[in-house]
């Protein structure tokens, strides 16, 4: 099963330097992904993690906080993880370390402030997990439709409501259970389906 921290959906809460080292703290979305499903199946998740780089350098850092993250991306030299859980440029949440870091944010900080991309670069860098996942959704893919655009469209489900991280693994190796909440186009999906991690007054 893969295991990520997908950048968009996610939220950069702070950044703080501190002896030398600088701490991004992240309200992080977790994608679950059973290795047999490919993209057809997957759980999204919410959980604080903290990642410090040693040796940073910040380039057009936000001015206020928290960033609502678009686009993001996370390049290394090297990324010591399970293979399973690098998947493009997300965050793999079985990071260990990794060296030459750059980690590159596309966001909007609160108050109005304009978009920016923010880099930052680091020697390295490591993750820390502070709390639990908290399940936000799941999505299982059903057909796909080829509207008058020619632009390919997913259908599928959404599932609230998996009690934990230990009993979701154990229903994805299956994922055999029928959804119960029903939707339409992506689009539809992210405009009215999806819970916004944000408004997780829970967390």
């Amino acid at each position: 099963m893969a295991e990520f921290y997908e950048f968009h959906d996610s939220i950069l809460e702070g950044m703080e330097h501190l002896d030398g080292k600088l701490v991004l703290r992240f309200r992080a979305y977790l994608h679950l992904q059973p290795e047999d499903q490919g993209e057809d199946a997957w759980t999204g998740w919410v959980q604080r993690i903290e990642v410090t780089l040693d040796d940073p350098v910040v380039e057009l850092p936000f001015l206020h906080y928290p960033v609502q993250i678009y686009e993001g991306s996370l390049k290394a030299a090297h990324i010591d993880a399970r293979p399973e859980d690098i998947v493009g440029d997300e965050i793999p949440a079985s990071l260990r370390s990794a060296c030459n870091v750059e980690i590159c944010i596309f966001g909007q900080g609160c108050n109005g402030e304009e978009y920016k991309d923010m880099v930052v670069q680091g020697a390295s860098a490591a993750i820390t997990f502070k709390g639990e996942p908290k399940f936000v959704e799941k999505w299982r893919h059903t057909e796909s439709i080829e509207p008058t655009d020619g632009k390919i469209m997913g259908i599928g489900e959404y599932d609230f409501g998996l009690p934990d991280l230990a009993t979701n693994k154990k229903y994805m190796e299956r994922f055999g259970q029928k959804s119960k909440r029903t939707a339409g186009s992506s689009a539809e999906l992210g405009a009215k389906s999806a819970p916004d991690p944000a408004q997780n007054d829970d967390f």
